[in-house]
């Protein structure tokens, strides 16, 4: 027979104890029970803790298009998107893995709602943004919230571009097309990204169809970014792989008078040049050498400066190992190149078998890869560009000013 009673108004069930003990090891272990409502997504009250005594949710009611609902059972715009972001950080994956969340009796206490929207009410609440004019209207103001609190750097900030890919197994999504990714020809967008390094921050990103080159429509993404950047952030040089080494890319940079490491792409104009005779100066790394001279390609309308990078290979490094005493050399890591290279290396000419380019560590492997070979044996070599001081184009109205840096490489292991 039970003999205690639950401290709540309910009592326990008759073939359950208020406390149970048993032993372990020696030890007395005791367990009991409460009426009390548990969550299992607990640990997301740290971030709504984070952002509640902040004005974001103010900015967010007032920026979204939708018009307040007149049903009396209605649910708020603020509260569907509200719940949508708490999917989110659970992981949900689809809108019906938001739904479940309609079980967590924490949730609606958590985020100060009413409750969890279904499916079918997240469906018709996204169905809101009708155009992409309503799209920036709405999310303009939020992303500026975001950079506005981003503190003053008095050296600038250091922007990286990059591209990827996010597959869609059921491609029916908008904009998704088939392109080239890690497992083939899939269903995929190809979303473009600014990063700011210091704080790793996603700046801008904007989504592309999956079969859009690296580079596509990479000079007004660049450009909107620049134009609406909050007047206390500043960039002092930016950073990119062979994929955005592009005429037009580079043009813009130049006119902003704008600092730029771009990895070039080893065309066979450039293999021949570093395979001729070239005065390397060995770096601080071990079997690492650099290279430097003026390059114009048939599409720039000017010559450019050219790094070079090349590092000789040990046969435990072909083998899969790292030599001994050699760092081991992340994709888009520097080796500090000073400008004006003018000191004798050895005379023998190395022999080359093959070139990379350094790229990303996140290639997709497909044509937008500007890979001429695997280093195979003897001697690694990358390519870059560095950009050169220039006066800036009155036309763009940009009064930005940023001084003269010299961003490090990294090469490809």
């Amino acid at each position: 027979m039970k003999t205690t009673q639950s401290s709540g108004t309910r009592p326990d069930h008759q073939t359950v104890a208020g406390t149970l003990e048993f032993k372990s090891n020696g030890k007395s272990i005791a367990i009991g029970f409460t009426d009390q409502e548990l969550s299992p997504h607990a640990g997301s009250a740290l971030f709504w803790g984070w952002l509640k005594p902040l004005d974001w949710c103010k900015k967010l009611a007032a920026a979204l298009p939708h018009a307040l609902p007149r049903s009396n059972n209605k649910l708020l715009p603020l509260e569907k998107a509200l719940a949508f972001m708490h999917g989110l950080l659970c992981d949900a994956r689809k809108l019906t893995h938001v739904s479940y969340l309609r079980r967590d009796p924490l949730v609606p206490e958590l985020l100060g709602i009413t409750r969890v929207a279904s499916q079918s009410v997240l469906t018709r609440f996204f169905q809101g943004f009708t155009s992409a004019g309503d799209n920036l209207r709405c999310f303009r103001p939020l992303w500026h919230w975001g950079m506005d609190r981003l503190p003053s750097q008095k050296d600038g900030y250091t922007l990286d571009l990059d591209s990827t890919r996010l597959l869609h197994k059921d491609g029916q999504q908008e904009g998704v097309k088939g392109g080239y990714t890690k497992q083939g020809i899939k269903p995929c967008l190809h979303p473009l990204l600014a990063v700011l390094a210091e704080v790793r921050l996603v700046a801008q990103l904007w989504l592309r169809p999956g079969n859009a080159s690296c580079g596509s429509n990479s000079a007004a993404f660049f450009l909107d970014l620049w134009k609406n950047l909050p007047r206390h952030i500043r960039l002092k040089g930016v950073r990119a792989d062979s994929g955005f080494c592009l005429p037009e890319l580079l043009d813009l940079w130049e006119r902003l008078k704008l600092p730029y490491v771009v990895v070039a792409q080893l065309s066979q104009p450039i293999q021949k040049i570093i395979k001729g005779d070239l005065k390397w100066t060995a770096t601080e790394v071990p079997g690492t050498e650099v290279a430097e001279l003026e390059y114009q390609a048939m599409s720039w309308p000017h010559p450019r400066r050219l790094v070079l990078l090349r590092h000789r290979v040990s046969d435990d490094e072909e083998r899969g190992g790292t030599e001994p005493g050699v760092p081991d050399l992340q994709p888009d890591r520097a080796v500090p190149a000073a400008p004006g290279l003018a000191a004798e290396s050895d005379p023998a000419e190395p022999e080359v078998l093959a070139v990379c380019d350094g790229g990303s560590a996140e290639s997709s492997g497909g044509q937008d890869d500007a890979q001429t070979g695997r280093a195979r044996a003897g001697t690694r070599l990358v390519a870059a560009l560095m950009g050169e001081d220039s006066e800036p184009d009155p036309q763009l109205q940009c009064s930005r000013k940023s001084p003269r840096i010299h961003l490090p490489i990294r090469m490809k292991n």
